[in-house]
C-alpha cells in the first residue's frame, strides 16, 4: 500500500487520514482528525508488518495505552490493523514535522549540555518504569522517530513512543541506533535500550551522529562501523568528557559489558555535565506544551479536587521515583495531588516551592520551570525561566499504604478508554495487600544491632498503624533453616526476615518467599523492587521466574585496600585506582615493589576463597554456571571449566606461589600461607602492618578507625582482568514470609529497609544501604568514614557479582572452596571441571 487511506475504525472511534507528513525508515507520518474534527497525527511503521504479527501488534498497543498518562509517553489514542496497522496519537503542532521526519535530535542538541543529559535521563527513566508494566521489558526500537523534546509546565521533557511496535515489520531497517546483537539477529534485553541511549547520548552530545563520516543510507557500511564500535574521539571537540565513560559502556560491543539497566547510565550521564545557571539555559527550541486551564471548582468542591483537575501535564512518580537517588526524606502523601489518588502533580506549584519525596526519592536533576503563558494553572506569564531541584512528589496513594501505579489510580476523569479500564488491578490483589495494622514480626538472626529497627521504620513512611518486633540472635549462631522449617510447616510468623545473599538459593529451593513482584502494581513495594545495583538486583530473583523474591537494602563490597604512603614511596601513582584499578600485572608489579613482609594478603581457606574467586574469575568473563538471567556475573555465559576459569586459577596460583602459569605474567605478591589463611589472618596482618594490601570487606578496614588512620588509607575495586573489574559483594535482603497473616503490612516493612531512616541506621552501624542505586542520597553517608571512598564504592556496587544463589552453592561451599584451592594449587583444568560437576548436580 502506497498510502494509509482513510477513515480507518479503531478502537474506540473513526479517524480521518489527512495529508503525510513524513516517512522514516521506521514509521510514515499522517495528519488526522478525530470524529470532531480536533487534529491527530496517525502513523503507520514503514514496511509490512505481516499479519500473523497483528496480535502482537495490539498486545504492545494495549501495552503502550497502560503507560501512556505520564507526560514522558505519547498519549495513545487508538489503534488497529486494519487496512494495515496503524496508531493514532496526540498531535502537538511545533513538533509535528521534526518528530514526523525523525530530526528531533536535532531539537535537543539546539540545547544547552546540561537540558541535553536532563532529556536522555527522561528517555532513562521512563523505558526503565515501562518495562514494569509492558508485555515485554525492553524498547528495542529507540530512535529518533520515537522521540520528541518538548517544554511544558514543568520543564524540558523527553517524549517516547513506539514501544517496539514498528520492529514487528520484515527485515527491520539498520539504523545508527541499531544495536550489534540485533544485527546478527541474537535476542535483546535490556541491555539492548542501553546501546540505544548510549548512541543517542553520543550522537546528542556531539556532532548530531553516532558514527560521523559514515553514510546512514548504505547499510552494509553502517553495520560494520556498528560492529567496529562508537568513536569517542570522533564525536566532535564539544564532546563532555566526563560523558566519555558512561557513553563507552553503554554501547560495548558486548551486552554483558554494558550498564545493565538504563538508570546507572541515566545517573552517569547527568553526572557528566554539571548544573549550570539559569541565565546560561538554552532551550528555546523546545516546542512549547500547554495544559488545559481548570474550569473553577464549585462552591462544595475541596481544594485537593481541584488541584486534581487542573495537574494533567505533571508525571506520575511511578516513571522517575523508584530508585533514581534522589532525596529520601520526604513524606508524598503531604501533597494535595498525591491524596487525591488522581496519579499526577500539582502543575501549580509556585516556583520557589520544595516538592516533597516518597522514601523511595525523586530525580535530583536541576531543572527549568517555564513561565508561559498558556500555563495558566499558574497564572505566569511568558517567558520566565526559573531554576529549581526537580524532587517530584510520590503520586501513589499511601493513606493506607497501597497505592496503583499513575495509569491504574482513579482520576476523577473517566477518559473511557479501554486499555485504561483494563489496566487496573484486580480488586482480589487490592485488598490482599491492603494495610488495616497489626504487628509485624521481623527475624533478623545475627544483626542484633537492628533491634533499633521499629524506630526506624517508626520514622519512615510505613502507615502508623503497623508496629514492628524484632528477634535476633544472641550469639548470631542460628540457621537460616530454622526459619525455612518454620515457613514449611506454614507458620505465619515471621512476617520478614533477613538473609544473606548467598543464602538466598537455600530460601528459592524451598520457595520459601513471598513474590514481591506479584504486588508491585497493587503496593508501594513497587516503587523500589526496581533500580539498584545490577549484581544485588539479580540475585534477588528467583531463578525459577525470574521475578523479584526478595529486596536488597545493604551491602559491602570485598574491597583491595592499601596503605598509600607505601606505594607512594616506592614511586607509584596511585590517582585514579578507585575507578580504573590496574590490570592483574600492574598491581603484582606495585606490590612487589612496595612489598614489606606479606605483601598482598587475602583468604584461601574453603569457606573464604570462593568469593575470592568469584571476583577473579568475572574478571576474566566467566561465571559458575550458563543461566545468563542469573549468573554471577551479570549476564556473563563462560562456564567455569572453560578458559575463563583457568586464567583466574592461574593468576592466584602465581600471586601465592609464583610461576609462570597467568597470563599476562602476574609476580608472586602473597606467601603461599594466603591459602591456608582465614579471615582472621588476613584481617590481623593488615591492621597491624605486616601486608600493604589486603582483600577485605570494605567495613573491616574502613570501620577500624583505630587501628588504619583513615588519611593514608586506599581503597580500589579488583584489579581488572580481559573483561574488566568485577568486585565481590556482600549482599543483605530482606523476604516476606508467604504465610503471613499480614501481607499488606510485611510488605510495607519490607518497603521501609530502603527508606532514608532505616538507611541511615545502616551507616551508623557500619553498613552500606543499597537506596535503589545510590547509597550516598542518605545523609549520614556524606559524614561517615566510607565518604572519602565513594567513587570506589560506586564503581564495586555498579561492576559487582555475587556468588550463585543455588542451594548447590550454599550447601557446598567448603567443598568447593577446596576444589578450588586444589585447582590454584595443581592443574587448573581438571579441578574445574570437578567444579562443574558439582554444581551440576542442583
Amino acid at each position: 500500500m502506497d498510502r494509509l487511506e482513510g477513515p480507518v475504525e479503531g478502537r474506540n472511534g473513526t479517524w480521518s487520514v489527512g495529508d503525510r507528513v513524513d516517512e522514516t525508515p521506521r514509521w510514515t507520518t499522517y495528519r488526522g482528525t478525530d470524529e470532531e474534527g480536533s487534529p491527530v497525527a496517525i502513523r503507520t511503521p514503514t514496511g509490512t508488518v505481516p499479519s500473523d504479527r497483528y496480535d502482537r501488534f495490539d498486545s504492545l498497543a494495549r501495552q503502550w495505552g497502560t503507560v501512556d498518562e505520564r507526560r514522558t509517553v505519547r498519549g495513545l489514542l487508538d489503534w488497529g490493523t486494519d487496512p494495515e496497522p496503524w496508531v493514532a496519537v496526540e498531535y502537538v503542532p511545533d513538533e509535528l514535522e521534526a518528530w514526523a521526519a525523525g530530526t528531533t535530535l536535532e531539537t535537543a542538541r539546539a540545547c544547552d549540555p546540561r537540558t541535553r543529559v536532563e532529556l536522555l535521563f527522561d528517555v532513562c527513566e521512563v523505558l526503565r518504569t515501562y518495562s514494569r508494566y509492558g508485555s515485554t521489558p525492553c524498547h528495542l526500537a529507540l530512535h529518533p522517530d520515537c522521540l520528541s523534546f518538548r517544554a511544558d509546565a514543568d520543564g524540558p521533557v523527553a517524549v517516547v513512543d513506539d514501544w517496539g511496535l514498528s520492529r514487528l515489520v520484515e527485515d527491520p531497517p539498520t539504523t545508527p541506533y541499531t544495536a550489534p546483537e540485533q544485527l546478527a539477529g541474537d535476542h535483546a534485553s535490556k541491555r539492548t535500550d542501553v546501546y540505544r541511549i548510549g548512541a543517542l547520548a553520543a550522537a546528542a552530545l556531539g556532532s548530531g551522529s553516532p558514527f560521523p563520516g559514515v553514510d546512514a543510507d548504505d547499510p552494509t557500511a553502517l553495520a560494520d562501523a556498528i560492529r567496529e564500535g562508537i568513536d569517542a574521539d570522533a564525536l566532535g571537540d564539544d564532546f563532555p568528557e566526563g560523558a566519555v565513560r558512561p557513553v563507552g559502556r553503554a554501547t560495548e560491543g558486548d551486552p554483558a559489558d554494558r550498564f545493565a539497566t538504563t538508570y546507572p547510565l541515566g545517573r552517569d550521564l547527568l553526572d557528566a555535565v554539571p548544573v549550570v545557571d539559569t541565565s546560561d539555559r538554552e532551550a528555546d527550541a523546545l516546542a512549547a506544551t500547554v495544559a488545559p486551564t481548570p474550569e473553577e471548582p464549585d462552591a462544595d468542591e475541596s481544594d485537593a479536587g481541584t488541584e486534581a483537575e487542573g495537574a494533567a501535564a505533571a508525571e506520575p512518580a511511578a516513571a522517575t521515583d523508584d530508585d533514581d537517588g534522589g532525596d529520601p526524606d520526604g513524606e508524598a502523601a503531604g501533597t494535595g495531588s498525591a491524596e487525591s489518588g488522581d496519579g499526577t502533580g500539582a502543575a501549580a506549584e509556585p516556583a520557589d516551592a520544595t516538592a516533597s519525596g516518597s522514601d523511595g526519592g525523586g530525580s535530583r536533576r536541576s531543572f527549568l520551570k517555564y513561565g508561559i503563558g498558556a500555563f495558566a494553572l499558574a497564572g505566569v506569564g511568558a517567558g520566565g525561566l526559573v531554576a529549581m531541584d526537580r524532587n517530584e512528589p510520590a503520586l501513589r496513594a499511601v493513606e493506607d499504604g497501597t497505592g496503583t501505579s499513575g495509569s491504574d489510580s482513579g482520576s476523577g476523569t473517566d477518559t473511557g478508554t479501554e486499555s485504561e479500564t483494563q489496566s487496573g488491578p484486580e480488586p482480589e490483589a487490592e485488598a490482599a495487600t491492603e494495610v488495616t495494622g497489626g504487628t509485624v514480626t521481623v527475624d533478623a538472626r545475627y544483626s542484633q544491632w537492628l533491634q533499633d529497627l521499629p524506630e526506624a521504620i517508626d520514622e519512615s513512611d510505613v502507615p502508623d498503624a503497623v508496629d514492628v518486633e524484632v528477634r535476633s540472635d544472641d550469639d548470631g549462631t542460628r540457621p537460616i533453616d530454622e526459619i525455612l522449617s518454620r515457613i514449611e510447616a506454614g507458620e505465619p510468623n515471621p512476617d520478614v526476615f533477613l538473609v544473606s545473599g548467598w543464602e538466598l538459593g537455600r530460601v528459592f529451593s524451598r520457595d520459601a518467599t513471598e513474590p514481591l513482584s506479584a504486588h508491585a502494581d497493587t503496593h508501594r513495594i513497587g516503587e523500589v523492587i526496581d533500580g539498584t545495583f545490577p549484581a544485588l538486583d539479580v540475585v534477588a530473583r528467583h531463578p525459577g521466574d525470574g521475578e523479584a523474591h526478595a529486596l536488597p537494602y545493604s551491602f559491602m563490597p570485598q574491597a583491595v585496600v592499601y596503605r598509600r604512603p607505601r606505594f607512594r614511596e616506592a614511586g607509584i601513582d596511585d590517582e585514579g585506582w578507585m575507578t580504573e584499578p590496574p590490570t592483574w600485572s600492574d598491581w603484582s608489579r606495585a606490590v612487589a615493589t612496595a612489598r614489606r613482609d606479606a605483601g598482598f594478603v587475602w583468604s584461601g581457606r574453603p569457606q573464604r576463597l570462593p568469593s575470592t574467586f568469584t571476583g577473579v574469575l568475572a574478571g576474566f568473563g566467566g561465571s559458575y554456571y550458563e543461566r545468563g538471567e542469573t549468573a554471577p556475573a551479570n549476564d556473563a555465559t563462560v562456564a567455569i571449566g572453560d578458559g575463563s576459569g583457568v586464567r583466574a586459577a592461574n593468576v592466584l596460583h602465581d600471586l601465592a606461589l609464583g610461576g609462570g602459569r597467568a597470563d599476562p605474567p602476574v609476580e608472586q605478591t602473597s606467601p603461599e600461607a594466603v591459602l591456608d589463611y582465614g579471615f582472621g589472618e588476613v584481617m590481623n596482618r593488615f591492621l597491624a602492618g605486616d601486608a600493604v594490601a589486603a582483600l577485605l570487606p570494605l567495613t573491616v578496614a574502613v570501620g577500624r578507625s583505630g587501628d588504619v588512620d583513615p588519611e593514608t588509607l586506599g581503597v580500589m575495586p579488583l584489579p581488572t582482568g580481559s573483561a574488566g573489574s568485577r568486585t565481590t559483594l556482600y549482599g543483605q535482603y530482606v523476604a516476606v514470609n508467604p504465610n503471613t497473616e499480614l501481607l499488606g503490612e510485611a510488605l510495607a516493612v519490607a518497603r521501609g529497609f530502603r527508606s532514608a531512616a532505616v538507611g541511615s541506621l545502616l551507616v551508623a552501624n557500619g553498613r552500606l544501604p543499597t537506596m535503589n542505586g545510590d547509597p550516598f542520597s542518605v545523609d549520614d553517608a556524606a559524614s561517615s568514614p566510607y565518604a572519602p571512598h565513594e567513587p570506589a564504592i560506586r564503581f564495586m556496587a555498579e561492576n559487582g557479582i555475587h556468588e550463585p544463589p543455588t542451594a548447590t552453592w550454599f550447601g557446598e561451599r567448603s567443598r568447593i572452596g577446596e576444589v578450588l584451592r586444589r585447582g590454584i594449587r595443581e592443574d587448573p583444568r581438571g579441578a574445574l571441571s570437578e567444579l562443574t560437576s558439582i554444581l551440576g548436580e542442583q
